[in-house]
């Protein structure tokens, strides 16, 4: 099980350490009862056991695994680890993870990291014509069309077709159903839209700059996406408890034709 505590910890910074699930079926083998629960069980005795190891009081360290309260297992797909952030403020006040200072100009580091990777004039050939098209056309083109492409671009995702026989936009490499949403380019938090989340792993949700290009791209799981009314949703508290992970920001790099 180290390569849980491995991925745990090389991952620190970001709010959801996702682990290949290639590499836990070896340790499901021979196993009772549902998968989680048995994957729950052997993360949490490694980790709390290593913690204690770090010097680590146990009934702090239980408290500590406790809060990564919310795995996911899905066949072929992956394992999801939840509320990292606040297993990390419990490491930091025994002095085992950088200081949250740190932590943010590292989280920064990675965010212009991923910024300089990923370039949507990289990723869409002949992108000076694409630019112009949408330019002329800018008041009939449909932007929700727009956002998914720029998401299939980005992130290799696979445009499900036809689109009205399934519940989610897209399909990501490794088979998670995602949703992709969108507006202009605002600081305020999104308001509702109606999405059916028991049908999708997570929400990609894009925000359009005035020339229609992604400005930044946001990936918020299901689980941290909560209904109001209608199967209407809010993206508020995911927003507020910094759920919504960035996974696409331009920073200025991309330089549209004249």
């Amino acid at each position: 099980m180290e390569h849980f505590a491995q991925e745990l910890f090389r991952k620190r910074i970001c709010n959801l350490v996702r682990i290949p699930v290639e590499t836990i079926e070896p340790y499901l083998k021979g196993q009772q009862g549902d998968p989680r629960d048995v994957i729950r069980r052997m993360f949490d005795g490694y980790i709390t056991r290593y913690l204690v190891e770090k010097g680590m009081p146990r009934e702090q360290a239980r408290l500590a695994m406790g809060k990564l309260c919310c795995f996911r297992y899905e066949r072929g797909v992956e394992v999801t680890v939840t509320k990292i952030g606040e297993f990390q403020d419990c490491l930091s006040r025994y002095g085992m993870l950088a200081s949250s200072k740190e932590r943010q100009k590292e989280h920064s580091a990675v965010i212009r990291e991923e910024s300089n990777s990923r370039r949507i004039d990289r990723a869409i050939p002949d992108f000076n014509e694409f630019v112009r098209f949408i330019t002329k056309f800018r008041d009939i083109v449909d932007t929700g069309k727009l956002a998914e492409f720029y998401c299939s671009k980005l992130f290799d995702l696979k445009l499900v077709k036809p689109r009205n026989q399934y519940s989610y936009d897209a399909e990501s490499p490794t088979g998670q159903k995602i949703e992709i949403k969108h507006r202009f380019y605002s600081t305020r938090i999104p308001p509702g839209m109606k999405i059916d989340l028991e049908e999708i792993d997570s929400v990609f949700y894009v925000e359009l700059d005035t020339s229609l290009l992604p400005k930044r791209i946001f990936r918020i799981n299901s689980k941290d996406i909560e209904y109001t009314t209608d199967k209407r949703v809010s993206f508020k508290k995911a927003f507020e408890e910094n759920r919504a992970e960035i996974i696409y920001q331009d920073k200025g790099t991309v330089k549209t034709p004249e």
